[in-house]
């Protein structure tokens, strides 16, 4: 029987081996159990948080081209402000040469009209003596003037 002993003892210690392991599989089941619901509590909140950040994404894209948008816009809007501001300028200088160009010709126009008052008074002191007179008129750095010197003379003499 000491055989048999043998061999019982062997298969009692490998029956307490195997049921140590199988305790010891039982605990890391468990455990892995454990685990893998806490992975599954996780994946939830995580697919979540994924679907939030897919949201944003694309809010994000909506909003960049919204202010790609605006940009460009503005960009558009500050050239044509820019050309209006040119075109306006370019206006208003017309019109500021344009009243130099009205107040230089009213100016022209005053000193014409009192040198032909002082003409026509002129000829007219000298119409109204009942005189006939033969008037001699120069030119002479663009005054008009009267030569009194030929006044009463028939013709006219040589300056």
């Amino acid at each position: 029987m000491d055989e048999k002993d043998g061999i019982l003892v062997k298969m009692k210690d490998i029956v307490l081996q195997i049921s140590k392991d199988f305790t010891v599989l039982k605990i890391r089941f468990y455990q892995a159990s454990d685990t893998i619901q806490r992975c599954t509590n996780l994946i939830k909140p995580m697919a979540e948080i994924a679907s939030q950040l897919d949201e944003n994404k694309q809010k994000f894209l909506k909003l960049d081209s919204v202010e790609a948008t605006i940009q460009r816009k503005a960009k558009q809007e500050k050239k044509t402000i820019y050309s209006d501001g040119k075109k306006l300028k370019e206006k208003w200088d017309a019109a500021a040469n344009a009243e130099e160009e009205k107040k230089e010709a009213e100016r022209i126009k005053r000193e014409i009209e009192e040198k032909w008052s002082d003409y026509n008074k002129q000829f007219e002191n000298l119409t109204c003596n009942g005189a006939s007179v033969k008037i001699n008129v120069q030119v002479k750095k663009q005054r008009v003037g009267i030569n009194m010197n030929n006044i009463g003379q028939d013709e006219e003499q040589p300056n």
